[in-house]
């Protein structure tokens, strides 16, 4: 446009075109063109709180954004592998343990972190003891573990709370003809002298006094329990062992599950054969104080003293219409927990937990 300005001039003298030429550069640099400019913000800042930062295992923190500077998203990482983009998410932590947690905030001017170590702490209180006494008047010591209160020496009552007398069966071939719906107890080799060591062995009929309870179908059962106290079921069980330590992704599954809770759970390092059980390092921690007193086959012969401990649950295997219920079984070479089914006319110890 210029050029062609300028050419319309080519009958002016040289001199003439120049200074024409300078005035018009100097009339377009006079132009100011105003271009938008962009308002520079700042980040957010990062913040969170939670409703509880001491719990029991399989329990839940609700977790709060305290956060400046108006983000609009989250990224949560809880320390146990768990994560959320919510701004206020709830969370469960299933394993004992101390856990650090991260919040990372972001707006459109950044992001900002804040990270809280050993924020959660996984944990059990325990250690408290107590004492129970039976319809025969035998005490015995308890134990809590968390939230539970469990005897810490096997029953060895030989009638149940409302006065009426178990079955004593006092040989092996009377316990060889019981039959699944039979109420019967012994004591390990027939001899009433390790009672008040050993406790008594109950088939499960006798264990819980003849209530059927499954997992589909739950009941709190009384059977031989003191008054105020009950035979706990497969999944009271579990959260003993949950409380010791297992993960609860493997409490459920059948056979050995677990880390060394069974080694936790035993006592009386001296009655074990020598094995992973007691040669774990958290041995007779719990205070459960589990002794190797063995079990009642079906046929009658009482056995593995020395070497393993038989506990009946409440629960039924299936959907009560079998013969077999859901039991717990510490071994000698095993630091874990067995958790197992039995027939009915096996005779199993018998721990009671607190209403």
């Amino acid at each position: 446009m210029v050029m062609k300005a300028i050419g319309q001039f080519s009958g002016f003298s040289p001199i003439l075109i120049l200074l024409l030429g300078i005035y018009i550069v100097s009339f377009i640099s006079c132009i100011q063109i105003d271009f938008p400019t962009v308002e520079e913000g700042d980040p957010p800042t990062a913040d969170f709180t939670a409703d509880n930062n001491s719990i029991l295992p399989t329990s839940s923190v609700q977790f709060s954004d305290l956060s400046n500077g108006d983000p609009y998203s989250w990224w949560w990482q809880f320390g146990d592998g768990g994560s959320s983009l919510l701004q206020n998410p709830e969370h469960q932590y299933v394993s004992l343990g101390t856990y650090d947690v991260s919040l990372t905030v972001t707006n459109d001017n950044g992001s900002d972190e804040m990270i809280k170590s050993s924020f959660i702490r996984v944990e059990v209180d325990m250690g408290a003891t107590g004492n129970l006494t039976d319809a025969d008047g035998n005490s015995y010591q308890t134990i809590k573990i968390g939230p539970q209160w469990w005897m810490a020496e096997n029953l060895r009552v030989s009638k149940y709370p409302s006065g009426g007398s178990i079955n004593y069966i006092g040989n092996g071939d009377d316990w060889g003809d019981l039959e699944h719906p039979d109420k019967g107890m012994c004591y390990y080799d027939y001899d009433i002298g390790k009672a008040s060591v050993y406790g008594a062995l109950y088939t499960w009929a006798a264990a819980t006094n003849g209530v059927i309870s499954t997992h589909d179908d739950p009941q709190i059962i009384q059977g031989v329990c003191p008054t105020g106290w009950h035979l706990p079921g497969d999944e009271e069980w579990m959260q003993l062992e949950i409380n010791l330590g297992m993960k609860n992704t493997v409490a459920d599954d059948y056979g050995y599950r677990g880390t060394n809770e069974g080694s936790k759970m035993a006592g009386g390092a001296n009655l074990w054969l020598s094995g992973a059980l007691v040669n774990d390092a958290a041995f007779g921690s719990s205070g459960m104080n589990i002794r190797p007193f063995g079990y009642q086959s079906g046929g009658g012969a009482s056995q593995f003293s020395g070497e393993s401990a038989y506990f009946w649950t409440a629960t039924a295997y299936g959907n009560g219409s079998g013969k077999n219920a859901w039991s717990r079984r510490l071994l000698f070479d095993q630091s874990t927990v067995y958790r197992d089914f039995g027939d009915y006319t096996n005779g199993m110890s018998v721990r009671c937990v607190k209403n």
